[in-house]
């Protein structure tokens, strides 16, 4: 008879269930989850105990993309590909330094930041391992009483990282594959479920904060996603700090006043080094704010945008782009609506041709005050940059766009561009754009 295992305890704290899996040496059979965690150094190889299980499990490929990004401090993670895994990411968690060594600390910052990584992608479920046979790998003679006074610290480390984690993931496996420990793990879930969880209880010298978690708007990083194509323009889905992303121009979805009456009557910051104003205000604000005062006297001067038209000034303090393209997707007193949208899209790639630039990131044009759901207006930009490439090559143009980063403010906007990017992936429709005459 076949035995299937399941977990053999479960306590839920912080809005995360906590489940204890025991194997021995094996991945248990219905234990599923989106993303597994694997201890490494800086040099982030996988190549002794349970990371080196998990990526004979099928990880090459995850190892591969990490030996690009190789080395990352200790207290960091890298989020690569799930392989042939039953999840779809594998999380490698610095918690050694480069000789080996293992602080309290950083286990708890590389465990809390592989789940924030995994967070962002979507996972709400992930396996984390016991790893202490990774921090048992220096002596050459391993005694049952250091294996036990090791297990122990480790079952509390990984309770504490996984708690103070504070409901990142819905569903957290404890995956302990050498049972000798299982005993352990239990004890310290049991101790947590009847006496609940301080974090004055963190195994941290005194006087040691752990870093804060991430705010999830305007992560301060920049990630890119898989780019799909229409005729010669790459489009590049990024998730991050828009201030990071290099480009010709940005476009700035506003109102036909430049929304300059939303600014403060005080005028606005200049910029300094990238970090102005509250993360949490809208990017047509933050933008403005950024470039600084010289932008907004620019803006003053030219007066007004057609509404669905654009128009072009400075960067200002903004060292990432050289160009601000405003766009008049609505008037002052009232949202955008598609049509506004669909033509100031159109009129901002005009005037990017018009003044040669090859690299333009695109936001999300309903968010802010222009108040359009970023799930209509995706494909809508989409749509109306494929319009423009068509209308080009029934004319025997071209478009010296080369790339246009579609810029994420947050992991939701990210999801709403990859979705509506999909309909152009891996060959768009605007490869059949030849067999289109001006009559269509």
């Amino acid at each position: 008879m076949r035995i299937f295992y399941r977990p053999i305890y479960r306590v839920s704290v912080e809005n995360t269930t906590i489940e204890l899996w025991v194997t021995k040496r094996k991945l248990p059979f219905f234990m599923h989850a989106d993303a597994i965690i694997a201890p490494v150094a800086p040099d982030l190889k996988m190549v002794s105990g349970i990371a080196k299980m998990i990526r004979d499990y099928g990880g090459d490929a995850a190892q591969y993309e990490a030996n690009k990004a190789a080395p990352l401090p200790p207290g960091t993670a890298f989020l690569g590909t799930g392989g042939r895994y039953r999840f779809k990411y594998t999380l490698l968690a610095v918690i050694f330094d480069e000789f080996k060594r293992v602080t309290p600390q950083n286990f708890l910052l590389a465990i809390r930041n592989a789940m924030q990584q995994a967070r962002r992608k979507g996972a709400r479920s992930i396996i984390v391992p016991d790893m202490t046979e990774n921090l048992l790998t220096q002596p050459t003679v391993i005694t049952d009483e250091q294996r036990r006074e090791t297990g122990a610290t480790t079952a509390r480390l990984t309770l504490d990282a996984i708690v103070a984690s504070r409901g990142l993931m819905e569903v957290v496996k404890v995956w302990v594959w050498e049972p000798a420990t299982a005993d352990l793990f239990l004890q310290e879930m049991k101790k947590l479920e009847t006496e609940g969880w301080e974090e004055s209880r963190l195994l941290l010298p005194a006087g040691t904060d752990l870093a804060a978690l991430e705010q999830p708007m305007t992560p301060s990083w920049i990630e890119q996603g898989e780019s799909g194509k229409i005729r010669h323009t790459t489009l590049t889905p990024v998730l991050g700090d828009i201030l990071r992303l290099e480009a010709d121009a940005v476009l700035r979805p506003t109102s036909t006043t430049f929304g300059l009456e939303e600014m403060q009557a005080g005028g606005v910051a200049a910029a300094h080094g990238g970090d102005c104003g509250p993360a949490r205000k809208p990017l047509e604000v933050r933008l403005l704010e950024c470039a600084g005062q010289a932008v907004v006297e620019e803006a003053r001067a030219i007066g007004s945008i057609p509404l669905g038209g654009a128009s072009l000034t400075g960067a200002g303090a903004l060292s990432n782009v050289g160009h601000i393209i405003h766009l008049g997707c609505r008037t002052p007193d009232a949202p955008a609506y598609a049509d506004s949208l669909w033509d100031s899209v159109q009129s901002a790639l005009i005037l990017a041709d018009g003044h040669g630039f090859k690299t333009l990131i695109l936001p999300n044009l309903g968010a802010g005050k222009n108040d359009y759901a970023a799930e209509a207006a995706a494909p809508m930009a989409l749509e109306a940059i494929l319009n423009y490439m068509r209308h080009l090559a029934r004319f025997g143009r071209e478009s010296g766009i080369e790339t246009i980063y579609l810029a994420a403010d947050t992991p939701h906007e990210e999801v709403v561009w990859q979705r509506a990017l999909l309909k152009y992936m891996p060959e768009p429709l605007a490869a059949l754009l030849e067999a289109h005459d001006e009559g269509e």
